[in-house]
């Protein structure tokens, strides 16, 4: 009777450790979740308020758009986040595909304008502001001031060309992580590495000059009527 047991209680035994090798030895590896990329930590943003007493409040507020990067950015989920899916014909809110979408919609800056007090309100990072207060001390100065001393922003003031000409030739030329806005006529404001905006004050200094009328365009002088005999 107890060799019965004996053997009831190995095959027992036997079978238990079966079936617990597979599970402990033979489960996949845990994802490594230290590897997983967390989303960039949100940036501080401050405020600032720009009393203007010249410019048109909205120029500054496009010239920040031309200069600036998108306002929003999406952060993507970490990979193998599941991507909720609501489906067609209404129901339970289900899952689909592992990351790629569904990402978080960040703030990156904000601008606005109070026309009663003729202001321009900022929100952004210490970049955002820097480039508002280049922008407003460019388009708030009186007529016929020189360019200011500028921090991050490089200005070019032009007497013959447009200001939108050269922004089409600059555009062809296409140089990398350059911003452009022409707020005026003859003033032309960029955002860029040192190596571009030399070149555009290079391209300045050859193309922002007089062009002498050629023959054809010259106003012909009425020819002298004969004295009568």
């Amino acid at each position: 009777m107890r060799t019965y047991f004996r053997a009831c209680l190995l095959v027992a035994g036997f079978t238990l450790l079966g079936f617990a090798v597979p599970t402990v030895f033979g489960q996949p590896p845990k994802a490594d979740t230290k590897a997983v990329g967390k989303p960039p930590a949100k940036a501080q943003l401050t405020l600032k308020v720009f009393k203007l007493e010249r410019a048109d409040p909205e120029a500054v507020t496009s010239a920040m758009t031309s200069l600036l990067e998108e306002s929003d950015m999406e952060i993507p989920p970490p990979p193998g986040t599941p991507v909720p899916i609501l489906p067609a014909g209404g129901g339970m809110l289900g899952f689909g595909g592992m990351g790629g979408m569904g990402g978080t919609v960040v703030t990156v800056w904000r601008a606005t304008v109070e026309e009663r007090t003729k202001s321009v309100i900022v929100r952004g990072s210490a970049r955002h502001i820097q480039v508002a207060t280049d922008l407003v001390a460019l388009l708030d100065r009186a007529p016929n001031a020189p360019l200011p001393q500028l921090q991050v922003l490089k200005a070019f003031s032009l007497k013959n060309l447009d200001a939108t000409d050269l922004t089409a030739v600059i555009e062809a030329l296409s140089f990398d992580d350059l911003r452009m806005s022409s707020p005026e006529e003859k003033l032309l404001v960029v955002l860029g590495p040192e190596e571009a905006t030399k070149a555009i004050a290079e391209l300045v200094k050859e193309l922002d000059v007089p062009v002498k009328p050629s023959d054809e365009t010259k106003p012909k002088k009425a020819p002298n009527p004969k004295p009568k005999m």
